[in-house]
């Protein structure tokens, strides 16, 4: 997994900053106490950018990780690159990153291949085609891996 520090300028962390460890570490001790689906956040730090856990534990190839003290730049009116798994049209899973950072960065690159490896296993795409839409089959069903550029105007961290 890579970690892009702030939006922009994108800068590729090849750590976890401790505050990011500490909270996973908690939160993994706070599920497994739990006897319910209710996770209380309360006492979180408040210094913790939960965008960037929520990324971390959905297993996705790239997270930001922006302190929530400081300014950040916005991704609305951005081209973004979106690779999804789609069943009868709708998203089961969806990932998206900024497409300059994705042409310019070999290890973004390879995250995401092996993201998309781990959520459709055994398909095999060419991931530097920008636009396409593959039909694979999992459990007998008819899914579609699909990576197209978007460019939205309000896009929401």
């Amino acid at each position: 997994m890579q970690i892009l520090q702030n939006p922009n300028p994108y800068k590729i962390l090849e750590n976890y900053p401790e505050s990011i460890l500490n909270c996973i570490k908690h939160l993994y001790q706070v599920i497994g106490q739990k006897t319910s689906n209710f996770i209380d956040f309360s006492d979180i730090d408040k210094d913790i950018n939960l965008c960037t856990i929520f990324g971390i534990l959905l297993g996705y190839p790239v997270v930001y990780y922006f302190q929530t003290d400081k300014e950040i730049s916005s991704l609305n009116n951005q081209d973004l690159l979106v690779v999804s798994l789609q069943y009868n049209s709708n998203k089961i899973s969806s990932y998206s990153i900024p497409k300059s950072v994705y042409l310019t960065s070999t290890p973004v690159q390879q995250s995401v291949h092996n993201w998309v490896s781990k959520l459709c296993p055994g398909a095999k795409m060419n991931l530097s085609e920008i636009n396409l839409r593959k039909s694979i089959n999992i459990c007998d069903k008819k899914f579609f891996l699909v990576k197209e550029i978007v460019n939205l105007p309000y896009v929401a961290l």
